[in-house]
């Protein structure tokens, strides 16, 4: 009985390590993952804030172009070319 209580409890003590190893072994992974993941979102945002700033001033030639348009038509107008 005594031999079987001491199998049980170094089962137990080397179940527990294996536990606590796979834990730390596991967060480890999570850290990685999360700091790829984090790493990847900030190469994409890097990529797209030139696209946006483009864009945008994209929409301001747009503007300007449609303005001058329109003073040019307003000009010819009057002259009633």
């Amino acid at each position: 009985m005594e031999r079987d209580q001491e199998e049980f409890e170094s089962i137990s003590r080397q179940l527990r390590k294996e536990l606590h190893q796979f834990d730390r072994q596991r967060c480890g992974d999570f850290q990685t993952s999360i700091s790829v993941y984090l790493e990847s979102l900030m190469n994409t945002q890097q990529q797209v804030k030139p696209l946006v700033l483009c864009s945008q001033v994209v929409n301001q030639a747009e503007a300007l172009f449609a303005s001058c348009r329109k003073n040019l038509l307003y000009v010819l107008d009057i002259f009633n070319m």
